[in-house]
């Protein structure tokens, strides 16, 4: 930050005068529901240089294998039947497995000789008959395995659990060119560890904690939005780290340090969806095409 000269303004502090700059915003949070929008009133901006690297704007998802296993054979199987013999060729495969289970294949037996209005119902009538088979092929799978050379189908089947929360690390230097800026950077760097901890609660006292302040990160210039680098939309600050010996002991003649490096590390407080992109261009029911052709005319990209 050899450029930087540091001032204080209405609205936050500036910690650098370069042309492109990192703008932070804090606010409190104001949600009723965790699905309400939230109201964005800044208290105060924070300008930074631009970090020494942009991060990779990251995205990923939440899943997990299953195997579906004895479960899944039972349900091919009965899947693979009409509603009119179902129950006798389920039947006739579970109690021609072994008789592990004698009782339960009994009662199979039993409900493929009903008509489906003499005895318990169709559904309950395949849900048995499905375990029944489920225990044969389960007291089957040895045999297979020996004599067959085979093994159970484990039905793997990936499940989509969700998208996990963004969570990115921005890393600055700051570089103050006298006593005063370093000062004034100390200042800012309380304020960033004031507001990113909980308070008490006004009404219950210590019985409950208010959330922190809320961040947005973004990229700015002069004169617009810097584009094409992975901002964070409202996000708790959940890392702070503070180096003030990044260039060994170079400090000033009165203590403070001349080089700080600091990282800081914000995780967005809701899960992204296919509309976080889209913004109301969904509700036209505009093809994900259209939306990323009209994206590139803004961006002045192409044809």
């Amino acid at each position: 930050m050899p450029d930087s000269q540091v001032t204080n303004g209405h609205s936050g502090m500036k910690l650098t005068t370069a042309d492109y700059f990192t703008k932070i915003n804090a606010f409190e949070y104001k949600r009723t529901r965790p699905s309400d929008p939230l109201k964005i009133e800044p208290l105060f901006t924070l300008d930074l240089p631009l970090p020494v690297q942009f991060p990779s704007d990251h995205y990923s998802s939440s899943t997990s294998p299953i195997d579906l296993g004895i479960a899944g054979n039972s349900y091919e199987t009965l899947m693979n039947y009409g509603d009119s013999d179902v129950r006798d060729r389920i039947a006739t495969i579970a109690v021609g497995g072994i008789a592990a289970s004698a009782g339960l294949m009994s009662v199979v037996a039993s409900l493929s000789k009903k008509r489906a209005g003499d005895g318990p119902g169709l559904a309950e009538q395949g849900l048995v008959a499905a375990a029944g088979v489920g225990a044969a092929i389960n007291a089957l799978i040895p045999y297979a395995g020996a004599y067959l050379g085979a093994v159970k189908n484990p039905k793997t089947a990936l499940l989509f659990n969700g998208m996990n929360l963004r969570q990115i690390a921005y890393q600055f230097r700051l570089t103050p060119r006298n006593e005063g800026e370093s000062a004034d950077i100390q200042s800012a760097l309380i304020i960033l560890r004031q507001s990113m901890h909980p308070t008490y609660n006004k009404t219950f006292n210590s019985f409950a904690l208010d959330y922190p302040m809320l961040f947005t990160v973004s990229y700015d210039d002069k004169t617009s939005k810097v584009m094409g680098y992975p901002k964070m939309d409202p996000s708790f600050l959940t890392d702070m780290q503070i180096n003030n010996a990044a260039a060994g002991n170079a400090f000033f003649k009165n203590g403070l340090p001349a080089i700080i490096d600091l990282t800081l590390t914000f995780a967005e407080i809701d899960m992204k969806t296919r509309e976080s992109f889209t913004g109301n261009y969904n509700k036209d029911m505009r093809s994900i095409d259209e939306f990323v052709t009209d994206k590139l005319r803004e961006l002045k990209v192409g044809p």
